[in-house]
């Protein structure tokens, strides 16, 4: 973070709040253009919530302590998961789209501490927390007060924790940062050099059966800091486009490799990839991981594009198919590398 203080770390879609035509009721905009956050910036925001979570004065955050986050890939949701860290706290990120049943059964499993939730992702944070006596403090990021949505469900989750579970401290991110800058730094966690603590559990998405944990350990989570994990991305500096979710360790492997470069990662704007194309138009990365259903995705675009300019009568015709086979592999975030797909034989003359 000190090493490339002045680059821009991170980048989100610059936002404007405007009222409903009809109703008055403010709600987001999405402008066209991206803005950053530098390195010195995002680390003294990691480091702000790290400090007022540790000198919580009821309810302080130890290393060892798990955290369970629940949300989409963001610049909140980075600095959260990098406080983890700066404290060793333990990170359960958990999947937006599991049903309800297998996300209680993580909470059970794991006994969070503390819960951070997403406004998107609010409701469902409070279902889960009712149900676990372990979980002290509910963070809310992802939060936009201006926003009319975002104050009521905010102001809904306080009102329905007060009733069933009164102890439970509710917290937006922007207030804990704002408390933490004034707070003494935290001491930043290092292990004796013969432990090699728990530092993260991502849970398979449970499609075979009952969701498992996988767990890595301080030197595992290590390596996407320019160990093993970075090996599969170029050396170089880059600018990557981020719209995998954080409880998939591509996810967090592909933003940690670009950050240990002192690349920069764009944040796509949706969770459901709705703005997908409009936002890697305007983040043009250098650097790109593909999962099987984007690589559809950028396929259909490709062949939309291709039948709308014929149809228009643009000079030019569909690229034609190479004849005979290929050698080599073809690799995926999410699966490993195999036999590259061979296209079909020219026909005989």
């Amino acid at each position: 973070m000190e090493r490339h203080a002045d680059r821009p770390a991170i980048g989100e879609r610059a936002k404007e709040f405007v009222p409903g035509d009809e109703t008055g009721r403010v709600t987001i905009r999405l402008l066209p253009r991206y803005e950053t956050t530098s390195y010195r910036e995002l680390w003294n925001r990691v480091r702000a919530v790290a400090s007022e979570w540790h000198h919580h004065p009821d309810r302080p955050l130890h290393a060892g302590a798990r955290v369970a986050l629940l949300g989409f890939t963001s610049r909140d949701y980075a600095t959260l998961d990098f406080a983890c860290i700066h404290l060793g706290a333990v990170t359960v990120p958990l999947q937006t789209s599991a049903a309800p049943d297998q996300l209680r059964a993580i909470i059970a499993e794991t006994e969070p501490f503390t819960v951070a939730a997403s406004t998107e992702r609010l409701e469902a944070a409070v279902d889960l927390i009712r149900g676990s006596d372990s979980v002290r403090r509910l963070v809310v990021f992802d939060h936009h007060p201006e926003v009319d949505d975002h104050r009521e469900a905010l102001a809904a989750a306080r009102e329905r924790l007060a009733g069933i579970r009164p102890g439970i401290v509710v917290d937006t991110l922007t207030d804990i940062v704002e408390r933490g800058s004034a707070l003494p730094p935290a001491p930043l966690f290092t292990p004796a050099d013969d432990e090699d603590p728990l530092a993260m559990l991502i849970y398979t998405s449970g499609s075979t059966g009952t969701p498992k944990g996988a767990m890595y350990t301080e030197r595992l989570a290590r390596a996407m800091w320019g160990g093993s994990w970075a090996k599969l991305f170029d050396e170089n500096y880059a600018v990557t486009f981020h719209y995998m979710p954080m409880s998939h360790v591509a996810g967090h492997s592909s933003l940690k490799a670009t950050m240990v470069r002192g690349g920069t990662s764009y944040f796509t704007a949706s969770s459901d990839l709705s703005t997908f194309f409009e936002d890697i138009a305007l983040a043009r990365p250098t650097e790109l991981s593909l999962v099987p259903r984007v690589s559809e995705m950028l396929f259909q675009r490709f062949r939309s594009e291709v039948d709308r300019r014929v149809a228009a009568g643009t000079p030019g015709r569909r690229p034609r198919r190479r004849c005979g086979r290929t050698s080599g592999t073809t690799s995926s975030a999410a699966g490993s590398p195999g036999p590259a797909t061979a296209p079909p034989r020219c026909p005989p003359n």
